[in-house]
């Protein structure tokens, strides 16, 4: 029973990793302005 358990929560804690991972690059990836294209860089 406790093997059950440890499964449960390791098969639980690898899947929220994955799905706050995935969330964070599709947002990370929709906001992200490409280098050249920065106020900073247009002068140079």
């Amino acid at each position: 029973m406790k093997n059950r358990k440890v499964l449960i929560w390791t098969v639980s804690a690898v899947v929220y990793v994955g799905l706050v991972i995935g969330v964070y690059s599709i947002f990370s990836g929709q906001n992200s302005t490409p280098d050249e294209q920065h106020p900073s860089h247009q002068s140079e």
